[in-house]
């Protein structure tokens, strides 16, 4: 019994180690590397680059200037005498006036009055005048009928005495006239209101306080202000531009057409067989050119590279993008000038 365990035990061991060596044999063996899959070859391919064909063409240096469009007449009414009743305000803004009309008015009842007291004595004075006349037209005639001398001198220094009288009942007269019309305002021209004040009853006027604002609109002009009104000489052509439309202007001599300017500003309107019209107190650009240059190559300055006191551009070449020195010249709004280094046609990228 003894030995048949024993020999069971050597039996397991000698499997033990048969499985060791087995193991261990399989370790050892060389371990393949994986095959790699071939390469893929591709053609070139360049960066793509947003860029730009030169072409030929004029470049400008501008600046836009803030254009207010003005009519080309405007008067403002005040009224002559002070401390007086207001009596009525006939008109209201956007009312087409005629020339000679009444448009405000003062108090004017004493004076109606006084004109018309005025105007009867005058006219009583000229009856008289002409009785005198008569009277002595008639004895003249009874003279010859009776064959009498004709005796005027009784008649002369009733007739001075009357052409005293008249003269000064037409001064009065005209006196009082020209104070009521001092106690109306009246338009200067056809026109449009475009201001009037507001009144209550029982308000008085004050000198140099504006009552009516009278605009001749039948012509626009462009008004422009500020230093860069010194480059705008009369006789030039500009452009000005009217929600969005573009219009030839002419610079005006503001002394020429009766128009207050002070040294920073100047005046322009349109030309030609139509005076263009625009509605007053619109705003308006003017594209003034400062410098130009015509028939040029130009690129955008975001083309434009600078090192230092070197300036390239890089342009595509066969599908490469290569550096290129240049020299530029004038800057404009929209681009810089380039006087060597590029040519028509060719292609420069603008990142």
């Amino acid at each position: 019994m003894l030995d048949r365990t024993l020999r069971i035990r050597m039996i397991s061991k000698l499997v033990i180690i048969a499985s060791f060596f087995v193991l261990t044999a399989c370790f050892a063996l060389p371990v393949e590397e994986p095959v790699l899959p071939p390469p893929i070859v591709q053609a070139f391919q360049p960066s793509a680059h947003d860029a730009i064909t030169l072409t030929r063409g004029n470049l400008y240096r501008y600046r836009n200037l803030n254009v207010s469009i003005v009519p080309a007449m405007e008067v403002t009414l005040s009224f002559l005498v002070p401390d007086v009743y207001i009596h009525a305000i006939h008109v209201s803004v956007g009312d087409e006036v005629q020339a000679g009309e009444i448009v405000a008015e003062l108090d004017r009842e004493a004076f109606a009055r006084a004109l018309y007291h005025a105007q009867r004595y005058e006219m009583a004075t000229q009856i008289n005048m002409a009785h005198l006349n008569e009277q002595q037209s008639l004895n003249a005639m009874e003279a010859i009928l009776r064959g009498e001398a004709i005796d005027e001198s009784r008649y002369d220094d009733e007739r001075i005495a009357l052409q005293a009288e008249l003269a000064a009942r037409h001064l009065t007269t005209e006196h009082i006239r020209a104070e009521d019309e001092r106690r109306v305002l009246r338009a200067p021209f056809d026109g449009t209101v475009t201001h009037t004040m507001a009144f209550r009853e029982g308000d008085t006027s004050v000198l140099d306080s504006r009552a009516v604002t009278i605009a001749d609109e039948a012509q626009s002009i462009f008004s422009v202000s500020g230093r860069e009104t010194q480059y705008l000489i009369p006789g030039d052509i500009h452009i000005v531009t009217v929600n969005g439309d573009p219009h030839d202007a002419v610079v005006i001599d503001p002394d020429e057409w009766g128009i207050e300017a002070n040294d920073e500003q100047a005046f322009l309107t349109t030309y030609g067989d139509e005076m263009a019209y625009f509605p007053a107190r619109v705003f308006a650009t003017l594209q003034l050119i400062l410098e130009e240059v015509q028939d040029v190559i130009s690129i955008p300055f975001t083309a434009l590279h600078v090192v230092e006191d070197q300036s390239f551009v890089y342009v595509i070449e066969d599908g490469i993008r290569v550096m290129r020195n240049v020299e530029t010249g004038m800057e404009g709004n929209a681009g810089i000038e380039i006087i060597r280094g590029l040519s028509e046609g060719e292609i420069v990228t603008i990142d």
